[in-house]
């Protein structure tokens, strides 16, 4: 990528955030990688609707109380709601796994998966219910 492009979005981001500033959930965005053309927009608007959200919760999934590795939902929304965000132009069945295990792992029963790579956003929106 070359450098003027990535100045360019660093102050993009820099203008973004300090219009989020009055926000509570402001201080969350630095935690989502700006890159992500699907994370970050929609960490944004979760924020300006004042919508309490979490990123990177760290679960652990262990067997036998041993640890097997670490999983982390992209958001964790209003402590009741898993959102992954994803940007494929197909669908694949690892998103829907990847979203029940998050579900499983939380405890929480309600899950979206959005994917922005699809043509029509309706079709990439999945609800899960456990």
């Amino acid at each position: 990528m070359p450098q003027r492009h990535r100045d360019t979005e660093a102050n993009l981001f820099r203008d973004a955030l300090s219009q989020l500033l009055p926000y509570p959930e402001a201080s969350r965005l630095s935690k989502i990688d700006r890159g992500d053309t699907g994370k970050f927009p929609f960490a944004i608007e979760l924020a300006c609707a004042e919508i309490p959200f979490e990123t990177k919760r760290r679960l652990t999934i262990t067997y036998h109380g041993v640890p097997l590795g670490d999983f982390e939902p992209d958001f964790i929304v209003e402590n009741q709601v898993v959102v992954e965000v994803k940007s494929a132009s197909a669908h694949d069945r690892v998103f829907d796994a990847q979203v029940l295990t998050y579900l499983r792992l939380t405890g929480l029963r309600t899950g979206l998966l959005l994917n922005f790579g699809r043509p029509v956003l309706k079709d990439g929106i999945k609800r899960f219910r456990l």
